[in-house]
């Protein structure tokens, strides 16, 4: 009898160790850009993390915050006003996927919201086709601290 419960208590260990528990939740949306659009059957609702507010995207990204080939904080100013803001460069397909969305933003006066942790985090528009791989993800509520730790999770993520 001794030997049985040794057995099975040592089976029971053996499967309780080798069983990994994810404490993080699934994200409804990866982090990205995503056009806004009316509200359809196949958008998808998603909040401002600074507000209440709430808009609908298509439920696809443009592009991922993962496709960056460099991401950094700059401190530009604009206006008379320095923002900090997270400056990401895309290369290759990801500059192509960007220059077009930026095209049709320019012809059809679309929106683009950067999502974060499935809420978006900045609000973008275009009056002209961009070329250069140049996004730039601002909010008047950045701060440097927080911008350091939403680069070093998206650099984690690539």
């Amino acid at each position: 009898m001794k030997n049985v419960l040794s057995i099975l208590l040592v089976g029971f260990l053996t499967i309780s160790c080798g069983v990994k528990k994810s404490t993080k939740t699934q994200l409804e949306f990866e982090n990205g850009w995503y056009f806004v659009t009316d509200s359809k059957p196949e958008s998808k609702i998603v909040k401002n993390n600074f507000g209440e507010d709430t808009v609908s995207v298509e439920p696809n990204p443009i592009i991922k915050a993962s496709e960056y080939s460099k991401i950094g904080i700059a401190k530009p100013n604009w206006s008379g006003k320095e923002m900090t803001i997270i400056e990401l460069v895309y290369d290759g397909t990801a500059k192509e996927k960007w220059a077009n969305a930026t095209e049709r933003m320019s012809k059809t006066n679309e929106k683009v919201v950067f999502i974060y942790n499935d809420k978006f985090i900045s609000t973008a528009s275009a009056f002209r086709r961009m070329d250069n791989g140049y996004a730039s993800v601002s909010n008047e509520n950045f701060n440097e601290t927080m911008l350091t730790e939403i680069i070093a999770d998206l650099k984690k993520q690539k």
